[in-house]
């Protein structure tokens, strides 16, 4: 798919989630999603981001999203991860980077391993918003926006 930009329809993906549980995002259809997707696993900026995450997550839940974290760890490394920070969201495995490729994440940042990319997916599996590398800033960006949309009365249920 390469970069990704408003507008377009997000490119369907099927993962398996930390319990091994296929995702699909098809079956997201009809539901808001934000998907923060990582090339670089199990390093300090992942962990910055996924912790933020976790701490906002139930505000996201509140104002009717779901959401997904994916990177390239395994299903056992999100596992551990998960049960460490007490991460409640569904932690995907990208290993071989696919998803990260087709929505055009690089796998370096300036050198350094992982980029990472954060999406507001509307109902009809169309991208809303496209937020690049900010890390736990991606978090606080993504949640005030979709705030603002429900305010606003753009994010009701198709």
């Amino acid at each position: 798919m390469g970069k990704v930009e408003v507008g377009m329809k997000a490119s369907s993906f099927e993962l398996k989630n930390q319990f091994g549980e296929r995702f699909t995002s098809e079956e997201q259809l009809g539901n808001w999603l934000v998907a923060f997707i990582y090339t670089g696993a199990q390093t300090p900026r992942y962990a910055a981001g996924m912790l933020a995450l976790r701490d906002h997550y139930d505000e996201f839940i509140e104002e009717g999203v779901s959401v997904v974290a994916i990177s390239t760890a395994t299903e056992k490394e999100h596992l551990r991860f998960a049960a460490q920070y007490g991460i409640r969201f569904q932690l995907l495995s990208d290993t071989k980077r696919d998803v990260a490729r087709r929505f055009g994440v690089s796998s370096q940042y300036f050198g350094l391993a992982g980029g990472r990319l954060a999406l507001l997916i509307d109902p009809q599996g169309v991208i809303c918003h496209v937020s690049e590398d900010k890390g736990k800033n991606m978090v606080s960006e993504m949640l005030s926006l979709v705030k603002q949309r429900n305010q606003a009365g753009l994010m009701l249920a198709s």
